[in-house]
């Protein structure tokens, strides 16, 4: 049997179900020449029982069940440092995949030494019907410098984590911090200083559509300070961990990020202060953001009025 060149990581905690459908997509790809280290983060439901299963069954399959919950950021990077193979690769237990999806973003890699990663576009899904294609998977083919000033204009909805990527490139591009929000931004606009960012023209990978308010709720368990300002933390550790010729390239787009995330967070949980404040600040709660927080209000109104009292 040839080397795997392949890591694939599956970090998973409760997977149930879900986790059956992209482990078996994952085991179904043209591609075959992988390692597929699923690390489980002291599940307790089926979930080691059914990846055990798949472990007998297969001998690609390494799985590592973590002695208590440590977190899904290290549970991530658990995986990456774990990579013995050139190629790495993230795929959440929630996901699936088209068969050609790791033959066709390998082929990116392996034709262009410059990239050091490739992802095709992505659908999202709810109950089972597409909802919306990611904005997210773009190409990034130019400088570093001018990539990361591409990216931070327009991050999208971040699905490139999930990208094919080089192992090097991916592994010094995870910093061994604390869980931030949005910490996913950081490591992919990390990677940006050691290539470029392909994109395969064609939808061969299905998301489920992320739960109404999650990143809100997200955000409501940080500190104080940072509800109100969610991508300071972001900020800080970009700078922190990027060179500093980017510096220039980061300021402007960063603060406009914490400027756009401070009056999305006003808005969505305070939108009579966003109403009121617009008549005294008009130059920081545009009427744009009253207008939204005028639909959230709405939007309560209409979920209190409900029959059965619920609240969608």
């Amino acid at each position: 049997m040839t080397k795997a060149d392949l890591t694939i990581g599956f970090p998973v905690y409760n997977g149930g179900e879900l986790a059956s459908r992209a482990l078996e997509s994952l085991l179904g790809q043209t591609y075959g020449n992988f390692i597929l280290h699923i690390s489980d983060n002291a599940s307790t439901d089926q979930t080691a029982a059914l990846c055990q299963d798949f472990a007998a069954q297969d001998d690609r399959i390494v799985y590592t069940r973590q002695p208590y919950n440590i977190g899904a950021v290290k549970n991530f990077r658990f995986l990456v440092q774990k990579a013995e193979t050139p190629f790495f690769l993230w795929a959440a237990h929630d996901d699936w995949w088209h068969p050609t999806f790791v033959e066709r973003n390998m082929l990116e890699l392996k034709n262009d030494p410059s990239a050091i990663a490739s992802i095709s576009q992505i659908e999202y899904c709810l109950n089972g019907m597409q909802a919306s294609v990611s904005c997210g998977t773009y190409p990034l083919l130019g400088s570093p410098q001018e990539n990361m000033r591409t990216f931070w204009r327009n991050p999208g909805d971040m699905p490139r984590l999930y990208a094919l990527y080089r192992t090097d490139a991916i592994r010094k591009s995870f910093p061994d911090i604390p869980w931030i929000h949005a910490f996913d931004y950081l490591v992919a606009a990390l990677t940006l200083q050691y290539g470029t960012h392909h994109e395969v023209p064609a939808v061969l990978m299905w998301r489920e559509t992320p739960e109404k308010d999650r990143y809100l709720k997200i955000i409501d368990r940080q500190p104080l300070p940072f509800r109100f300002l969610p991508g300071l933390p972001l900020s800080y550790y970009m700078l922190r961990y990027c060179h500093p010729r980017h510096y220039r390239n980061l300021i402007r787009p960063l603060a406009a990020l914490n400027l756009g995330t401070h009056r999305w967070y006003m808005w969505s949980r305070f939108p009579s202060t966003v109403i009121t404040l617009n008549r005294v600040l008009p130059w920081l709660y545009p009427e744009q953001d009253a207008t939204f927080a005028k639909g959230v209000l709405r939007e309560k109104a209409n979920n209190s009025a409900r029959p059965d009292g619920k609240v969608s």
